[in-house]
């Protein structure tokens, strides 16, 4: 884990099957815990996915007319993203907040479906279909079915310096008041922990309708160390990181709403060098020594062979090995470069005439 930030030779080579030309992608330790490398990583391929859920869902809201201003008055209301902290008073040992917190807040949405659903069950969502069962018929929309969230758990080392973990809530949902919002959380804490509160602070700000900001906004909070950077990093005490680790070490420390990745954009992973991306198993993990990228990036086909010869009977380029498929898409590229020379002319004009005086 020490030296995963300064190796080179941990990557991975992905060589394209229509160009020939290699990607590489760093491959660390992946204990997110500790390395800050492999956190950022971990951090960015989860902002991708992020992205495209954020954004289908956000866009197809659009196009029915749900975050127009107009719809303030409407029934259901306007809809729109807000971020939500929520956040516990600091009682017991770091353990047992933590499992406080993952009690409360399945019951604190509980609640709020309780109040939201019966509301927004009833009005359709015109004119969106969203997937439903393996066969992948789709079918008319809710409101309701347009309500999700995303929460991403943060510790700090908190005021006492026994942890402060809390939640930072992704909620795409219509118009609901703070007050209420506080009313309910403050009851699912009572609920889980028997203990009575005057009140809890509930932080609430609107959030931008761009998906890209929105994770970032979110995936920040994946990388940040445990410390808190005013009047220097404090960082937490071992035996308090030890608590905190052993309870959530396994746990999710993100979750989304069941159903929010219906709404997923499909994510295009393209070569960088050609942007290939149609064919079937385009990415060949492989390692080619220099020798062997030199003679695939080489013309291998000349004017006197023609182009390559198609799979045998029967079979199809899925059933090519990664090697010999390569090979194929090389001389492909290469004999289309031929025929577009002057030589490639000549002989295409003479094999015409050839064709044409037979």
């Amino acid at each position: 884990m020490r030296s995963c930030a300064e190796q080179d030779s941990y990557r991975v080579n992905l060589t394209c099957r229509g160009c020939a030309n290699k990607s590489s992608i760093p491959v660390g330790c992946d204990s997110h815990w500790f390395c800050p490398t492999c956190r950022v990583q971990r951090a960015k391929e989860y902002r991708l996915e992020l992205q495209a859920k954020l954004g289908g869902l956000q866009s197809l809201a659009t196009r029915a007319g749900l975050t127009a201003r107009s719809r303030r008055h409407q029934p259901g209301g306007r809809f729109g993203a807000r971020f939500i902290t929520l956040t516990l008073p600091h009682v017991g040992q770091p353990r047992e907040r933590i499992q406080t917190l993952m009690k409360t807040w399945p019951r604190f949405w509980r609640l709020l479906s309780d109040k939201l659903r019966p509301r927004l069950k009833k009005h359709a969502a015109r004119g969106v279909v969203i997937p439903e069962g393996k066969e992948g018929e789709l079918v008319g929309a809710t409101l309701w079915d347009l309500v999700h969230y995303l929460w991403v758990i943060e510790w700090t080392p908190g005021s006492d310096g026994d942890g402060h973990p809390h939640l930072h809530v992704w909620l795409f949902s219509p118009f609901i008041d703070q007050a209420e919002l506080e009313r309910l959380w403050r009851r699912a804490y009572e609920d889980v922990s028997g203990k009575h509160v005057e009140k809890l602070i509930v932080d609430v700000r609107s959030a931008s309708n761009d998906s890209d900001a929105a994770a970032l906004e979110l995936c920040k909070y994946l990388v940040k160390d445990w410390e808190v950077d005013a009047g220097g990093s404090k960082q937490v005490r071992p035996e308090v990181f030890a608590q905190a680790y052993a309870e959530l070490d396994g746990r999710r420390l993100r979750q989304t709403s069941a159903g929010f990745s219906d709404f997923k954009l499909r994510i295009e992973k393209a070569c960088p060098c050609c942007g290939h991306t149609a064919e079937r198993g385009h990415w060949a993990r492989v390692e080619l020594d220099h020798a062997r990228a030199e003679e695939l990036r080489a013309a291998r086909v000349h004017g006197a062979t023609g182009p390559p010869r198609p799979p045998p009977v029967g079979e199809s380029d899925a059933d090519l090995s990664t090697e010999e498929w390569m090979h194929r898409r090389a001389a492909e590229r290469a004999h289309d470069v031929f025929l577009r020379s002057d030589a490639g002319r000549e002989l295409q004009a003479f094999m015409r005439a050839t064709v044409a005086n037979n």
